[in-house]
C-alpha cells in the first residue's frame, strides 16, 4: 500500500501492481491521523539513525577527553571546554564512569 501511495504522488507509471491502475500525476497523498509507532517507517527509521549518530559521536569525544585527561569520568561541560564539542546532545546524557545513556525523552534507546 505505501508503495502504491508513493507511486502516485510521483506519477512513476509502471510501479503499481497488476491489480491496481496505473499512477497518474494529479493523483495526491492520503494523509492518515495515526502517527507511526516509534522504530517504524521513515520517522523511525530517521529516528534511529540520529540516535546512532549521536551515540558513536558522543562516544567517540569522550574517549578524545580521556585520552588527553586521563581519568575514567567525564562530563559534556568538560567536553565542550576542551573543544570536542560544540553543544550538549540533546539526544544522550554521560553518566557514571563516562557511560552513554540516552537523554529522558530523546526516544532512543540503548
Amino acid at each position: 500500500m505505501t508503495a502504491l501511495i508513493w507511486c502516485s504522488a510521483l506519477g512513476v507509471a509502471g510501479c503499481s501492481s497488476d491489480a491496481a491502475p496505473a499512477a497518474s500525476s494529479t493523483s495526491s497523498i492520503v494523509a492518515t491521523s495515526a502517527a507511526p509507532a516509534p522504530g517504524i517507517g521513515v520517522f523511525g527509521v530517521t529516528q534511529s539513525a540520529a540516535c546512532e549518530t549521536d551515540l558513536q559521536l558522543l562516544e567517540t569525544q569522550v574517549d578524545a577527553y580521556l585520552a588527553l585527561n586521563g581519568g575514567s569520568e567525564a562530563t559534556e561541560d568538560e567536553i565542550i571546554a576542551q573543544g570536542l564539542a560544540r553543544a550538549p546532545s540533546t539526544l544522550h546524557d554521560i553518566g557514571p564512569d563516562a557511560s552513554i545513556v540516552p537523554a529522558s525523552g530523546s526516544g532512543c534507546a540503548r
